[in-house]
């Protein structure tokens, strides 16, 4: 967290010790709920000031926003309304906010594909489809819309659930301009289509706790709790419930088995709130932590650093990224850290409130109308609406993904800095990271080169950022060279710029400090990979699949690996189980089905290997040649020809198209085509036989 918040956050251990010891050396054991001397988990429970909240404790369990409900009632379906109460549900007919049928489909120039959302038996699919010159269709791929990620304020986002692991779907329906498009990014960055899984940092804040299956990674157990949730806010709900049934014994007055955000100090308050809304432009998690353990009450810095550009604009601000702005205000500094989200945001918004008046009444609490310069308001009719100019906001016609926000740096005619997105869209000036939030101990040089590095792998591929996140990493390791993503991150990094020793080196460390550590065991076997060192990367990644044995990626390394080192039946096996996981991965069918044909010699069952291969992605390399290969090995000329005219259409300097077309018109006797073939290659500069 930023210096000055530092310097104001203050406990009273003075206090604190009075209050405990005339209450006595009393603790809540949360793993066996028996009581002991508070000396022997000093450490379990979060404290702040003179009370105790003991469901911060890593062994309480979640149990969901339905089990608030029976008291709680009115407080519950008043939240269950907000925006965030339901910013994740099913997709069905009763939620339908959206236009249909739609009015045209939506178009991709760059990857020609369209696009539509339809109804079919009360379910909702999206459509995807390549069309030929002459309009018929030559590709199509239907997937459900399952879950709705958008409160229906701003955007519709659609997913769909694969054995627990959630894609995204490429159309979005955008509210304020009640249109369909492209999802987010898809249109500006790259159409991922439906490959998009969404990891555990997306769903950390668009959706409540969710547990993940151990086995795996991003893979989440059902049912899964839909929005965002009472616990998010308040902590996990275990030991409230049991205190409140009488299966806790008497607890003093100081120790809480729930978090109350009201009862906090403000930076704790603050980081409630900003667990979401502070996502800067990169980030780094300390170790030993996920995006799912951060619990209310904690300090943000305790679970991760959050970093952001060093130059701030007042032209462009996003929504995720409130809490940095609301830093840079005066009303912030100048209340020394002591402004909380909650004096202008009510928490459950039981009540209706009239939002001008709202946020007016609460601008006076600290400018009093007296204190005020008594000149004449620029705009009259916006006299009694301090948002209006202190507070910009992005108007509908020009927003970011389609989603209207207001800016929280707070200044004197902000409605004049006209919101301006091409600096966010372009990034043609290299971004230098600094730390927003960041605990001031000896890893944190590390966490800013993991920082660079996550900005690297999910932003932008400039050696610049790959660099840093070395400079950086390099550096923090001799300040904490037993940090276990410190050495992790080091080691990915080494092998992107093939600095092979050193990475073998920090990965295996890495895997030493924490042997659990799947991704290190990963990386390693990709090291290997690229040296051709087949036997250490399949026993490496064969360690990462003993971690976790319900991973599909994992399983698709070692398929590869054993195809590449020729043991086909061995990689058949694997890719096998592979897809009984995750059955939306052309390269693992596209595999599948070489191997049938080259080592078992079974077209007909390389026929579907290939056939789902195209399905999932008809411009995965060499998928359609070889579905039409397939074809003519079972003696469907036709259908061959089919492959590879789709092949043409798809890439039309494809030369093994052209060959194989060539060649099956000579076998059919069409010495016509197979001239007017040879004509179109050399016309594209192609020589074929």
């Amino acid at each position: 967290m930023k210096k000055f918040i530092i310097k104001y956050r203050f406990t009273l251990i003075i206090v604190v010790l009075i209050v405990a010891a005339s209450a006595g050396y009393v603790f809540l054991n949360v793993k066996h709920y028996t009581f002991g001397s508070r000396e022997e988990c000093k450490n379990c429970h979060l404290q702040d000031g003179d009370l105790l909240f003991v469901n911060a404790e890593p062994g309480v369990k979640y149990t969901g926003s339905e089990s608030c409900k029976e008291c709680h009632k009115d407080v519950y379906h008043a939240y269950m309304n907000t925006q965030t109460g339901h910013s994740m549900s099913r997709m069905m007919k009763g939620n339908v906010i959206e236009k249909f049928p739609q009015d045209y489909p939506v178009f991709d120039p760059v990857k020609n594909y369209y696009y539509e959302m339809l109804e079919k038996d009360g379910k909702f699919y999206q459509r995807e489809y390549r069309l030929s010159p002459d309009k018929k269709v030559v590709h199509e791929r239907w997937m459900e819309a399952q879950y709705i990620i958008g409160s229906g304020s701003n955007l519709r986002i659609y997913f769909y659930n694969e054995n627990g692991m959630f894609y995204e779907l490429p159309l979005t329906w955008y509210v304020h301009k009640g249109k369909w498009d492209l999802s987010p990014g898809y249109r500006v960055f790259d159409n991922n289509r439906f490959s998009r899984y969404v990891g555990t940092m997306c769903f950390s804040c668009h959706n409540g706790h969710m547990e993940k299956i151990k086995e795996a990674n991003e893979r989440y157990k059902g049912p899964i709790h839909l929005g965002i949730g009472c616990e998010d806010c308040h902590g996990p709900g275990e030991l409230h419930i049991k205190q409140f049934k009488n299966e806790l014994p008497a607890l003093p007055g100081y120790v809480n088995t729930t978090v109350n955000p009201a009862k906090l100090s403000p930076v704790r308050r603050n980081d409630v709130c900003l667990q979401c809304h502070i996502e800067g432009k990169s980030w780094a998690l300390n170790d030993n932590t996920s995006w799912f353990d951060f619990r209310p009450g904690m300090h943000l810095e305790d679970q991760r650093s959050v970093y952001t550009s060093s130059k701030q604009t007042k032209h462009t601000f996003l929504v995720s990224d409130t809490g940095n702005r609301m830093f840079l205000s005066l009303c912030f500094s100048g209340s020394h850290g002591q402004l909380t989200c909650d004096f202008c945001h009510p928490s459950h918004k039981t009540y209706e409130v009239d939002k001008v008046k709202y946020n007016r009444q609460s601008c006076l609490k600290c400018h009093p109308i007296e204190g005020l310069p008594m000149r004449e308001a620029r705009l009259s009719e916006s006299r009694e609406d301090c948002n209006r100019c202190h507070m910009n906001k992005a108007p509908a016609e020009n927003t970011l993904h389609g989603v209207i926000d207001t800016d929280h740096w707070i200044r004197i005619n902000s409605d004049l800095d006209r919101v301006n997105w091409v600096p966010e869209r372009s990034h043609k000036e290299k971004l230098v990271l600094t730390p927003v939030v960041d605990k001031p101990d000896s890893a944190s040089e590390l966490r800013h080169g993991i920082a660079y590095a996550e900005y690297y792998f999910n932003e932008d591929r400039s050696i610049y950022y790959l660099d840093s996140a070395y400079y950086y990493l390099f550096r923090g390791l001799k300040l904490a060279p037993k940090s276990i993503n410190g050495n992790f991150y080091l080691g990915k990094v080494e092998r992107l710029l093939k600095k092979y020793t050193e990475s073998e080196n920090h990965l295996k460390y890495s895997a030493e400090l924490y042997p659990d550590n799947s991704n290190a065991f990963y990386e390693l076997a990709l090291l290997y990979k690229e040296q051709k060192k087949y036997p250490n990367a399949i026993a490496t990644i064969k360690q990462a699949i003993e971690i976790k044995k319900l991973e599909p990626t994992y399983m698709e390394l070692l398929g590869s690996l054993y195809y590449d080192a020729d043991s086909l039946l061995l990689a058949s096996d694997v890719l096998g189980r592979s897809i009984k996981i995750d059955s939306q991965n052309p390269n693992v069918f596209f595999m599948l089905g070489n191997i049938a044909v080259f080592k078992e010699n079974n077209p007909q069952k390389a026929l579907g290997y290939f056939k789902t291969a195209v399905e999932l992605n008809p411009d995965l390399p060499d998928a359609l040649i070889n579905l039409g290969n397939t074809y003519a090995l079972l003696g469907n000329l036709d259908k061959a020809v089919d492959a590879y005219q789709r092949e043409l259409l798809f890439r039309k300097n494809s030369v093994k198209a052209y060959q194989n077309l060539r060649r099956i018109y000579e076998i059919q006797g069409k010495h016509k085509d197979s001239e007017e073939i040879l004509k179109k290659a050399k016309g594209i500069g192609q020589v074929i036989k």
